[in-house]
């Protein structure tokens, strides 16, 4: 990526840029026709610092129209990888952590969405049976599953079973209203679908998927208005979470400590464990950064009373 020259003592590892056109037609015997249209691009680089310790970032962007500014990527991940050099050590404790958008998504996708599909639930696999109506979170967050928003990965007239696309409260004012259904498990639960039906191909039999998944909480300058804390920008290993528990347990990247509204120093080397459903309850913050991470669209969180580990 260009950008990375703008950044002195850094050099690109891979990166890579996307453009794809495509059409799909849903026909079946019950009357559903529906013929659409699609593009998407996309592009990511990996940076690492040449100069004493070796630090890596990376950036990442996806979007339907061409609107990607792909020389800030490079220059991103590059000052990124730089800011990130000379790490330093922390001790074990409980504290204030700002999730950026790439990390917060991870979580959500592997620790807490599979707990929402429908199948899940009806076996058994779901840390989240029985819990319709419940308040699970915070009253001031709310998720919503969305396959009508403008220009979202997601977006379609409709699921992949011609069900017509539709905005899903999942998560309303932190109470959980809904699970998300394809027609198959809509029919056993004897509800209507919500228009998740998901397939790779016309050869491979639909199931439960997410459409664009929206983190809605009121958003501030969460860096400014945290005092003492942790930043992470990714995480690793997000895939290993329990979810069924909602246990996850991540290593934390281009992670910095938070000192008096700022980002202070790197930090060397984090682990981060915690319980997704708990972290609902914890969500204290979020930002005004809202970023496409696929098909989850969300600001940076802050989550209180984490466990880290240095």
């Amino acid at each position: 990526m260009e950008g990375t020259k703008e950044v002195p003592g850094t050099l690109p590892t891979s990166g890579g840029f996307t453009r794809s056109k495509g059409k799909q037609l849903i026909l079946n015997t019950n009357g559903i026709e529906i013929e659409e249209e699609s593009t998407a691009i996309s592009g990511f680089v990996d940076v690492i610092t040449v100069n004493g310790q070796a630090s890596t970032a990376y950036d990442f962007g996806i979007s339907r129209s061409l609107d990607i500014d792909f020389f800030a990527l490079g220059k991103n991940a590059a000052e990124l990888a730089m800011k990130s050099n000379g790490g330093i050590k922390i001790e074990p404790q409980k504290t204030d952590v700002v999730f950026h958008p790439f990390a917060i998504s991870d979580i959500i996708e592997e620790a807490l969405a599979p707990s929402l599909d429908a199948d899940n639930v009806q076996k058994g696999r779901s840390g989240l049976i029985d819990k319709v109506g419940e308040e699970l979170a915070v009253p001031e967050l709310s998720i919503y599953d969305d396959g009508l928003i403008e220009a979202g990965i997601e977006t379609s007239a409709s699921d992949d079973e011609g069900v017509p696309s539709q905005r899903t409260t999942v998560i309303g004012k932190g109470v959980l209203e809904t699970y998300l259904y394809d027609s198959y498990t809509a029919g056993k639960a004897g509800v209507k679908s919500t228009g998740n039906s998901s397939r790779f191909s016309y050869t491979s039999p639909p199931s439960v998927g997410l459409r664009n998944v929206i983190v809605d909480y009121p958003q501030t300058d969460v860096i400014a208005d945290t005092q003492s804390g942790i930043f992470v920008n990714t995480v690793i290993g997000a895939h290993t979470a329990n979810s069924i528990s909602g246990d996850f347990s991540v290593e934390a990247r281009n992670a910095f400590t938070i000192k008096d509204g700022a980002l202070d120093k790197p930090i060397k080397s984090l682990m981060i464990s915690g319980n997704a459903f708990e972290l609902l309850k914890q969500i204290s913050g979020a930002g005004f950064d809202v970023r496409k991470v696929g098909g989850i669209i969300t600001p940076s969180i802050r989550v209180s009373d984490m466990s880290v580990i240095g």
